[in-house]
This record gives structure tokens, sequence and C-alpha cells, in this order.
């Protein structure tokens, strides 16, 4: 865990310091604005094929809310965290608990499609195979561990 964090903190610091040029700062809030508002109204429109009666602001707070709450990944997939985070805003909302599920699982299918087309489309204009993926995965294992053991052995 240390690791991971140590890692996360280094790789977030490389990117807000990206941002100090103005041409990826730019670049950076546009992309971040077009995501926002594209999930923003994925989450309208789908509120509306539920047959829900919500204003456009349930959308962004049902976003803000699942986007928070997701921040720190729980489960894989954020199975059941994504749920949670979706279904207690609709809740606020007096939308039926049974009905709020089944928007919230839908909501996860709709987030989790493209990132399993595109996945699937770089399998085969890589060439990768998972066992190539698990190998190189267990490299890492290894090497976070090793590295773990020197932290440890310093603070000796």
């Amino acid at each position: 865990l240390y690791l991971t964090l140590k890692k996360f903190a280094g790789s977030f610091t490389k990117g807000i310091e990206m941002l100090r040029y103005s041409q990826y700062f730019i670049r950076t809030l546009a992309l971040s604005l077009f995501s926002w508002v594209a999930h923003i109204l994925v989450v309208y429109f789908l509120i509306h094929a539920f047959g829900f009666e919500l204003p456009m602001i349930s959308a962004v707070v049902i976003m803000v809310i699942n986007t928070v709450a997701l921040m720190i990944p729980i489960t894989p997939g954020n199975a059941g965290t994504f749920e949670l985070a979706v279904v207690a805003p609709l809740l606020a909302f007096k939308i039926v608990k049974s009905d709020a599920v089944l928007f919230a699982l839908a909501l996860h299918i709709l987030d989790l499609i493209p990132i399993f087309l595109m996945g699937m489309f770089f399998f085969r204009t890589e060439k990768v195979t998972i066992k190539e993926i698990k190998e190189e995965g267990s490299k890492e294992e290894v090497l976070e561990q090793v590295e773990m053991t020197d932290v440890m052995m310093e603070k000796k």
C-alpha cells in the first residue's frame, strides 16, 4: 500500500507540474469540461429513460457524489461502491429504492462498456495476451516487494 501511494503521489505530482505550461492547461481544462458535460448528459438522459421526473441539477448531484465516492477505489471495478454512490442521491430525490438500484446498475454498465470496448480494441491491435499482462503484473509485484524491503531496511 505504501509503495502504491508513493507511486500515485509521484504520478499525480508529475501531472500537476505539466499544467504549468498553458498549452497543456487549456487542453486539460477543455477535455475535463467535455468529459464532465458528457457524463452529466448520460446521467440526465438515463434519468429520463427511466421515467424519473428530475431536473438537470439532479444529474450533476449524482455525478459529483459518485465522483467523490470513487476517488479511492475500494472494490474491483468499484462494484457496489458505484451503485451506493448513485442510489443515495436518488433516494434523496424520492426515487423508489428498487428503481434507484436498477438505474445505478444501468449507469455502471454504460460507464464500463466504452472501457471494455477500448480494451478489446487495444488487445487486438497491440497483440497483447492476458498471459503477458499477468506476467508483467507479477514482475511489478516482485519489484514492489523488493522496494518495500529496501524501505524497511532503511528505517532500521
